[in-house]
């Protein structure tokens, strides 16, 4: 059952220049603006999103959630989702909406869209928030090295999954995984010109605690949270989400998300 609209949003649309329309919420309130960017195979609905949503609207803040191409209401094949396109798409509807500040927060994979759209400067981002991020989602997936994946690559052209949370097979074609791999960070420190918070689960086994680890010793003056027993959903720790999101916010209101 998909979650009540929280109180003062709309429902959003934004047509993208091959015509497929993405779908979502908007909030109208002060800046910063935050925006929720869901993971791979998730949308706009879930717990997290909604928890953002209702912060925001609680405390007058303005709140974007959108699904990207092939997930939630929006438009397309679940096969032409990209990680490239999906950073546009987000910053065309950010640009649309014309807030002074912004604060990202990206889940999973949308932690690697929003580490790419506070890297790419085009935008007021203010702060990021991300949770369990998948930003090497391809290269240190346990079937990165698999040769039996390389062959199905080679010969379909794609490799077949299984969604453990919609318990359903699914196919990654090759164009998706070429494309989520070329958006992972370079080796090396990464200078994202905003304050950053991580947190993570011990026990995710989608994405392990390590990369977040990672992602910190990377980013200057980051903070990381790791959450004793923390599956990669984390939807059980909202109300912990919830304060690293005033964290970050009084970082960004205090002054001190200057670029470094």
């Amino acid at each position: 059952m998909a979650p009540d609209p929280v109180p003062g949003e709309t429902d959003i649309t934004r047509v993208r220049p091959d015509g497929l329309v993405l779908r979502g919420r908007h909030l109208a309130g002060r800046d910063p603006l935050l925006v929720f960017i869901h993971g791979f195979r998730s949308n706009h609905r879930g717990a997290k999103a909604q928890a953002v949503a209702c912060y925001a609207a609680a405390h007058g803040l303005g709140c974007l959630r959108l699904d990207q191409v092939g997930h939630g209401d929006s438009d397309g094949r679940f096969e032409d989702f990209r990680v490239s396109a999906a950073v546009e798409d987000t910053i065309d509807a950010i640009r649309a909406l014309d807030p002074a500040d912004v604060i990202l927060i990206g889940s999973s994979l949308g932690a690697m869209i929003a580490l790419r759209i506070a890297l790419a400067e085009a935008l007021p981002v203010r702060g990021a928030l991300f949770i369990a991020p998948a930003c090497h989602f391809i290269s240190r997936h346990p079937a990165s090295g698999d040769e039996k994946v390389r062959m199905q690559l080679e010969q379909q052209g794609y490799v077949e999954s299984f969604d453990p949370y919609l318990q359903q097979p699914y196919r990654i074609p090759r164009a998706m995984i070429d494309d989520i791999r070329a958006m992972e960070p370079a080796p090396g420190p990464i200078a994202v010109p905003c304050p950053v918070r991580l947190m993570h689960g011990t026990d995710d086994h989608s994405i392990p605690h390590s990369e977040s680890e990672d992602l910190h010793r990377r980013i200057a003056g980051s903070t990381l949270t790791l959450i004793d027993g923390g599956d990669h959903r984390l939807d059980r720790y909202i109300p912990l989400m919830l304060e690293e999101l005033e964290a970050l916010l009084s970082a960004a209101l205090s002054g001190s998300a200057t670029t470094r």
